[in-house]
């Protein structure tokens, strides 16, 4: 399910930067998995806003080299078939080319994202924000898709523990009534239910990003 989830997302959800100023009031919608998904009651038009907070057993480098190395992309994305660094702007600004796997009958697409990396002066905090940068290869036989903009947030709340938060939104209007809390709750879930795992996997393993300092 979490693979139509991700077509669902590549195709029809309208993910947008936040825009409203106004203090918004979060509600918990799901706990899972020591995962907790939240959503607010500020709209701007109709998109609904969530934000899914959880922590990892796992260092900020850890978690942030999981999004820097393509090569875990496909690891917690269930429906990525792959995921290629095409381009190194500079070492916080890079750009990924990925395939979706999409079930038969529907043809795969594929999609260029831009991963920007920013971190406060002590490094405690990283924020990646993720958006579409199609320009950034030409055109292939597969219909290009434009990447929603999502963003995370990794703070160290310990010697070896990470808080970590995913801001995301949605247009319910896009998804048929029956299947909106599929798209819209059960797949991020999902998703940050495989982040977690990975990342607590990889909790011991050295990490090579030389710009984030321990």
């Amino acid at each position: 399910m979490l693979r139509y989830f991700f077509y669902s997302l590549v195709t029809t959800l309208f993910l947008i930067g936040f825009t409203c100023h106004s203090q918004p009031q979060w509600t918990v919608l799901e706990e899972l998995n020591g995962i907790t998904l939240y959503e607010s009651d500020q709209k701007c038009d109709t998109l609904r806003n969530f934000m899914a907070v959880f922590t990892v057993p796992a260092s900020v480098k850890t978690c942030v080299n999981i999004l820097y190395n393509n090569e875990f992309h496909t690891d917690f994305m269930d429906g990525m078939k792959s995921s290629e660094l095409i381009k190194y702007h500079h070492e916080k600004s890079l750009v990924f080319y990925q395939v979706i796997d999409l079930p038969w009958p529907i043809p795969n697409r594929d999609m260029v994202t831009l991963a920007t990396f920013e971190h406060t002066p002590d490094f405690k905090t990283v924020t990646v924000n993720l958006r579409s940068s199609p320009d950034e290869k030409a055109p292939t036989s597969m219909t290009r898709v434009n990447v929603p903009e999502r963003e995370w947030s990794f703070s160290k709340n310990g010697e070896l523990s990470t808080h970590v938060t995913y801001t995301y939104r949605t247009n319910p209007s896009h998804f048929p009534s029956l299947l909106e809390d599929t798209f819209t709750i059960d797949g991020p879930m999902k998703m940050m239910s495989g982040f977690k795992d990975l990342a607590t996997k990889e909790s011991r393993t050295p990490v090579n990003l030389v710009w984030i300092r321990d």
